[in-house]
């Protein structure tokens, strides 16, 4: 979007974060309890602040669709993650997302970035044994074929921004922008709608596919993550370390 090669498009807010490290500030470990908790937060105006500097490069968000919370699977030769212990040393696939990895790595884990397209020949040759993502992703994508265990660890948020080239919105009418705008809400609002309702569905369905499903004490997460904030704290505003400490 940057050099107008895409005009309009939805993508993870971690993969915005080389233009504006603020924009990832809602995958912060155990920031939020539920769904609820996760969508207040994009509508309200700490994430419109982390936003605030899109614009500058050629992104104008226009909503704040829903990729759900990530979760810990593992193969069978590492059983299921019921602990913090049970992270210890694991070699875990992860995305690009800078917080994310740190979050692994503050679990004991050992978080190496690859492709995702890649990822379920890279589990299925055991090239990685775990990985983490959210529950429509593992489902959608078959990785209960190459992965027996699934840990509801919820440790991040995954929003995805609806975003249009700046240039292009400049350019639209009072009454486009209107139509624009009200086509995004509402498709927000029926992502959302379904993602909530896929995530307990495919939960149940993952189970029947035969997946191991642990629900792990997150007391314990949260403390192991506690000192995140403090790692990014020469990256992140400290207005907006400080709203999501609250």
């Amino acid at each position: 979007m940057v050099n107008g090669t895409v005009d309009i498009t939805a993508s993870s807010a971690g993969n915005f974060a080389s233009y504006s490290s603020n924009v990832g500030i809602s995958a912060f470990p155990f920031l939020f309890e539920d769904f609820q908790e996760a969508w207040d937060f994009v509508d309200g105006v700490t994430e419109l602040q982390a936003e605030a500097d899109l614009p500058d490069y050629n992104i104008r968000v226009l909503g704040h669709y829903d990729n759900g919370f990530r979760c810990v699977t593992t193969s069978s030769d590492y059983g299921p993650v019921n602990s913090v212990s049970d992270m210890d040393g694991l070699v875990i696939r992860t995305p690009g997302n800078r917080i994310v990895i740190q979050t692994m790595m503050l679990l004991g884990a050992e978080p190496k970035e690859y492709p995702f397209a890649e990822l379920y020949e890279a589990l299925k040759n055991g090239d990685f044994d775990t990985q983490e993502n959210p529950i429509p992703v593992i489902y959608n994508n078959r990785l209960y074929e190459v992965q027996s265990n699934l840990a509801i660890t919820n440790h991040s948020y995954d929003v995805m921004l609806f975003v249009i080239r700046d240039d292009i919105w400049e350019k639209l009418s009072t009454r486009d922008r209107a139509t624009l705008l009200n086509a995004a809400s509402h498709a927000q609002a029926k992502d959302r709608e379904l993602i909530k309702e896929q995530t307990q569905d495919y939960i149940d369905k993952l189970e029947e596919a035969g997946m191991n499903i642990t629900y792990p004490d997150l007391a314990e997460f949260k403390a192991a993550t506690a000192s995140i904030k403090e790692f990014f704290k020469n990256e992140y505003d400290s207005a907006l370390l400080e709203a999501i400490s609250k």
